[in-house]
C-alpha cells in the first residue's frame, strides 16, 4: 500500500520536461528556455543561427543574443568563441555590464578582459553611441508640444545610467589610518581614523624620542627634570595604547562593513561637477620640557 501511494504521489508530480527538440524557425526566447535548462550546446547553436540572420532587429534583441552565446562558449570551454562573442557583443554596446548576480565571476573576467584588451576599438563606438544618444534627447526635447495633441506637457526625457563593477581588497581592511574605510565609502569615518591615529601615533613617537635623547648613560635622568620623565612615559604608553585601539577599531568597522563587489551607478553623459579644493594639512609645534611636541590635523569635508 505505502509503494502505490509513493507512486502515486511520483505521478501527480511530474519533473519538469526538457525543452522541445531544436525548432525549424529558432527565437530568442527558445535560445533563452535552452541556456535556462543548462543545455548550453543548442542555446549557442540557436543565438547563432538568429545573429546570422534577420530574425533580429531590434539592439536589444541582439545584444542578448550575443549574452547567450558568449557565455553558453565559455560554459563549453570555448574560450576563444566566447571571446568572439562577448566582442560581438561590446561592439553594440560598449558600456554592458553581466550582471554578477547570475554570471560566475571567472566569466566575468574573461568578459572584462576583452573589454581591456580591445579598448581601442571600443572607446570610438561608445563615443558614437553617446553622441547618437544626446542628438535623440535634443530632438525629443525640441519637439514641439503641438505634435502630442496639443496638450503642451514636455516629453519625458530618457536618463541612461551605466553600471561598472568594482571589486574591493579585503587586504586593505587590515590597514591602518582609515584606509579600510575610504575603500568602503566612509569617507568620514576614515578620515577620522586617518588623523587620530597620525595624532596618536606622532605623540606616542615624540615621547619615545624625548625619552631617548635625555636619558643619561646611566638611564636615569638629570634631576632638575622632577616628574618630567614619568609625565612623558604615561603620555608615550597612552598614546601608544589609544593608536592600537584606533587601529582594531577600523579593521573590525572596515570587516564588518566589507562588500567585495560594488555596482557603481554613473550617468556618463551628465556634465562632470566642479572638482572640490583639496584639504589643507596644517602642522604646528607644542613645547616640551627639553624638546618639543609635532601636531599635524588634516581638516574634513
Amino acid at each position: 500500500m505505502t509503494a502505490l501511494v509513493v507512486l502515486l504521489l511520483l505521478a501527480a508530480d511530474p519533473a519538469p520536461a526538457p525543452p522541445p527538440g531544436r525548432p525549424a524557425t529558432p527565437t530568442l526566447q527558445d535560445a533563452r528556455d535552452y541556456f535556462a535548462y543548462g543545455t548550453y550546446g543548442a542555446a549557442a547553436e540557436l543565438a547563432q543561427r538568429l545573429l546570422g540572420g534577420a530574425a533580429l532587429e531590434r539592439v536589444s534583441d541582439r545584444i542578448e543574443a550575443c549574452r547567450i552565446l558568449g557565455l553558453s562558449r565559455y560554459f563549453l570551454h570555448d574560450e576563444k568563441a566566447a571571446r568572439s562573442a562577448f566582442l560581438q557583443l561590446l561592439s553594440l554596446d560598449p558600456d554592458y555590464q553581466l550582471d554578477p548576480f547570475y554570471v560566475p565571476p571567472p566569466a566575468i573576467a574573461v568578459f572584462e578582459q576583452v573589454r581591456h584588451d580591445y579598448a581601442g576599438i571600443l572607446e570610438p563606438l561608445r563615443e558614437q553611441k553617446r553622441e547618437e544618444r544626446r542628438e535623440a534627447r535634443r530632438e525629443t526635447t525640441e519637439k514641439p508640444a503641438a505634435s502630442k495633441g496639443g496638450t503642451g506637457a514636455p516629453e519625458p526625457q530618457v536618463r541612461i545610467v551605466h553600471e561598472q563593477i568594482e571589486r574591493r581588497n579585503p587586504g586593505l581592511a587590515l590597514l591602518p589610518f582609515g584606509i579600510g574605510q575610504l575603500q568602503n565609502g566612509e569617507r568620514t569615518l576614515g578620515f577620522t581614523l586617518l588623523g587620530a591615529e597620525a595624532l596618536t601615533a606622532a605623540a606616542s613617537f615624540v615621547c619615545y624620542d624625548w625619552f631617548q635623547q635625555h636619558r643619561l648613560p646611566d638611564g636615569n635622568f638629570d634631576p632638575s627634570l622632577r616628574g618630567v620623565p614619568e609625565t612623558v612615559r604615561a603620555v608615550q604608553i597612552g598614546t601608544g595604547a589609544a593608536f592600537f585601539a584606533l587601529w582594531a577599531f577600523g579593521i573590525g568597522d572596515a570587516l564588518w562593513r566589507f562588500n567585495p563587489i560594488v555596482v557603481v551607478r554613473t550617468d556618463p553623459d551628465a556634465a562632470a561637477p566642479p572638482p572640490a579644493p583639496a584639504p589643507t594639512p596644517h602642522a604646528s609645534l607644542v613645547p616640551l620640557p627639553g624638546g618639543a611636541a609635532a601636531i599635524f590635523s588634516l581638516p574634513l569635508r
